[in-house]
């Protein structure tokens, strides 16, 4: 479903870098900045946008989307650019990007935010590992799991440890065949409490996200 149409009443900003007078479209970020961008980009990069320009009153109207300026010019920078982001993003801000080019499909921009991903999953594997399921993302998945290997509560993924709060964030599609990938390589036993070493705890977890296969 594409974005409405509807404009805020509330007083806006304009962009510092997308303000071209002569560009044909503008789109307002949810805190009210506008982006004056040719239309040009949007839909090389977006099959939604593609579909939706193909109507010419959308580009005659103020475009509301749902990103604030600051992830909305990050956005902008790539499709411009054709280039990944200049510098690293936040988690925060990469599980944003990724949503909304999942939802918009932008494949191009959504395997970047994969790569991003791939760069801050040490930092919050199991969160990765959610958003993974929730967008059926198998690639996305298994660099989760590798990256489970320094998740300080990896002892709680097993059948009998997990808590139902844990659980019920997980596509069940995915969930269990970690589940049974856990339990086939004994990765409960491959801890440094019990004398393994970090090497073998990778190792251990590597194997695991070469095996998983979610259920179809």
């Amino acid at each position: 479903m594409g974005p409405k149409r509807k404009r805020s009443r509330r007083s806006t900003t304009t962009s510092a870098v997308y303000n071209r007078e002569d560009a044909d479209l503008e789109l307002s970020s949810n805190d009210n900045t506008i982006f004056k961008v040719d239309s040009f980009y949007l839909k090389a990069h977006s099959e939604v946008f593609r579909n939706m320009f193909t109507n010419q009153l959308f580009t005659n109207s103020t475009i509301p989307i749902d990103l604030s300026s600051k992830d909305l010019t990050c956005l902008l920078d790539i499709m411009v650019s054709g280039e990944p982001p200049g510098k690293a993003l936040s988690l925060k801000q990469v599980k944003t990007l990724y949503a909304f080019c999942d939802q918009y499909e932008c494949p191009f921009i959504r395997q970047l935010m994969i790569s991003q991903f791939k760069k801050v999953a040490d930092i919050e594997p199991w969160d990765t590992f959610i958003l993974a399921s929730q967008h059926k993302d198998v690639d996305l998945a298994k660099q989760a799991i590798k990256s489970i290997a320094k998740f300080k509560d990896k002892h709680l993924i097993s059948a009998g440890n997990m808590p139902l709060s844990m659980a019920e964030t997980i596509d069940i599609s995915f969930l269990l065949p970690l589940l049974e990938q856990v339990q086939a390589h004994s990765a409960q036993i491959y801890t440094i409490v019990n004398g393994y070493t970090e090497g073998q705890v990778r190792e251990v977890w590597a194997k695991i996200a070469k095996d998983f296969q979610p259920r179809e």
